[in-house]
């Protein structure tokens, strides 16, 4: 089936793409860090530590899907359950087989408008979703570049971390233009602009934004308790994927620290945020990798990728494949 939101060619192509990535880098892995005892790891887990560390990943997922509920009453609107499981799960297999996680937002943004979600409602709930997981950057960071400041010296490291850095400035920029200068960008581009079928539609897009942008603020300054129990669930959520990393440790038999485990997980989850391949595959693993060898040994490294992969990623694209299917079984025609 194909429609402006599903195109089966292009999600056949998309999962090429992560597997083939994900297939190499994990093969990279293997043969820069894997020994004989990694065979020995996979076979002998810690049972107990395996069923909590399902449990967790399962508290991540309930809780990213179900703050999208409370955002959307924040606005007025009601939204059901199982429409937050669509959104979340349906969006994280789109996201995981698109470049930059990409493919989710036109998806969630398809199921808003179903529904009666505005234009400018559904981008700003897709907005505020992603902009509070990012508020407890600019807190965590300095004490993580204090502590932790040799994750940051190699030149690999180094590198990703300039990429992010522009990449954030961009998208700092865009929105400071939206939210502080949205008139005088108007006017300019009517002046710039010469195509009158592309120049009747500007201050159509600008109303728009107007109306984002005051859903946006009311938010934060209006949204009530249904805006504190969004913020709440997020930070249930992020701190549930933050402690995947010592739950898969102890599971493969590292009694590491809980601490330094979390902060490398709260490191790694930044860093492929805005990664450009299909949910972050190769450049996870390998990240992954790189960051995580400082407090697990060599030969665990392998082991440890595969189950945080499956416990943060694969998991729940596998679920959300089943989510999307009933999705289009019932609301595409």
């Amino acid at each position: 089936m194909e429609t402006g939101i599903i195109d089966k060619s292009k999600i056949k192509t998309g999962i090429k793409i992560f597997l083939i990535l994900t297939v190499i880098s994990l093969l990279v892995i293997l043969l820069l860090t894997g020994s004989k005892e990694t065979l020995k790891i996979f076979k002998h887990i810690a049972i107990p530590y395996f069923l909590l560390t399902l449990f967790i990943a399962l508290v991540f997922a309930y809780f990213n899907a179900i703050r999208i509920i409370y955002i959307a009453r924040s606005m007025g609107k009601n939204l059901s359950i199982l429409d937050s499981l669509y959104f979340s799960l349906g969006g994280n297999l789109l996201g995981a087989i698109t470049p930059f996680q990409s493919g989710g937002a036109p998806f969630q943004l398809y199921l808003l408008t179903k529904r009666s979600f505005s234009v400018a409602e559904s981008t700003a709930l897709i907005v505020i979703r992603g902009v509070l997981p990012a508020l407890i950057v600019p807190f965590a960071l300095p004490f993580v570049v204090f502590r932790y400041a040799s994750f940051f010296h190699s030149s690999a490291m180094k590198m990703i971390l300039f990429y992010l850095l522009i990449l954030y400035i961009i998208i700092i920029i865009i929105f400071l233009m939206i939210f502080f200068i949205p008139s005088r960008l108007e006017k300019f581009l009517l002046k710039v602009i010469k195509r009158e079928n592309i120049k009747e539609k500007i201050p159509k897009i600008f109303k728009s934004l107007e109306d984002f942008k005051l859903i946006i603020f009311n938010f934060f300054r209006k949204g009530g308790k249904n805006a504190l129990i969004a913020i709440l669930f997020t930070y249930v959520s992020l701190a549930a994927n933050f402690l995947l990393a010592p739950a898969i440790l102890y599971t493969i038999g590292l009694k590491t620290s809980i601490i330094d485990a979390t902060v490398v997980q709260f490191v790694l989850t930044y860093i492929i945020a805005f990664t450009p391949t299909p949910g972050a595959s190769g450049v996870a693993e390998l990240a992954g990798a790189a960051l995580f060898s400082t407090i697990c040994p060599k030969t665990y490294i392998p082991v440890y990728i595969v189950y945080w992969r499956f416990f943060s990623s694969y998991l729940f694209s596998i679920i959300g494949a089943f989510f999307l299917i009933d999705f289009i079984r019932k609301d595409i025609k």
